[in-house]
Formats: C-alpha cells, structure tokens, sequence
C-alpha cells in the first residue's frame, strides 16, 4: 500500500498546488473482547497529489468522475463493543454527569483562575540588569 500523509485541515492549499486524483474507501471492521460480535464500517478518503505526495484528506461523500479504490484493513479487537456496554450498566454505577448549571460554573470557576493568572503576569515587573 503506498504511504499516504493527513492534509491537515487547517490548511488551506492554492488550487493550483493540489489535485484530486482518487477516492479511497477503507473498510473497516472490529471485534469484541468480550462477546467475539464483529461489527463493520467504512471511511471516505479523499486522495490528492499535493507537491509531489499523495495526501488524504476525509471526505463525507464520493465525488463524481473520481477513480475509487476499496480497501479491507485488517480487524481490530476491541475490548468492549456497544452491545456489552448496554448489559455492563445493568452491573455497574453510571458516572454522574452534571448539568447545564454546574457545567456553566465549572467553565466560569476556571476562567476567573486564568484571568488571575494572566493579570499576575502583567503585574510582574520585568528583570533590571542589577538583578542579572
């Protein structure tokens, strides 16, 4: 398989720098630990030759025109599937999760400690060369 790098999203390249030369479909499956179901799914790739590599980038549909390739990776096991999780919280505590109000107070708590922080730092006066 040839080595394909991510196009990072947050870059943006020129038209003229990149070219769509193909759509990768990765199909993927997995097994439980526990129970041995396997359950599948697949990715959409998009892969474009940008200054002489080939890059992925996600893509949410398949464009028209585009050559497309499918390929099988191979299972991975996982430790616990979606139908274990359902019969586990019959067995064990759910974690409590705190509502809007308490969120909101949370984020606010550590917003008045970085603002603490960042006015400590202005306050600090910078090193005089008798000092150094």
């Amino acid at each position: 398989m040839t080595d394909y790098k991510i196009l990072p999203t947050n870059h943006e390249p020129r038209p003229d720098e990149i070219r769509l030369v193909e759509t990768l479909i990765h199909h993927r499956s997995q097994t439980c630990e526990l129970c041995s179901s396997t359950e599948f799914f697949s990715e959409i790739w998009d892969v474009y030759l940008f200054r002489h590599s080939r890059m992925l980038k996600r893509a949410s549909r398949l464009t028209p025109g585009v050559p497309v390739g499918v390929t099988k990776l191979p299972t991975k096991m996982i430790p616990i599937c979606f139908k274990c999780v359902r019969t586990l919280e019959d067995v064990i505590e759910p974690r409590k999760h705190h509502d809007e109000a308490e969120w909101r107070a949370t984020l606010g708590r550590k917003e008045a400690e970085l603002a603490a922080e960042r006015a400590a730092a202005k306050r600090r006066q910078p090193p005089t060369l008798d000092s150094l």
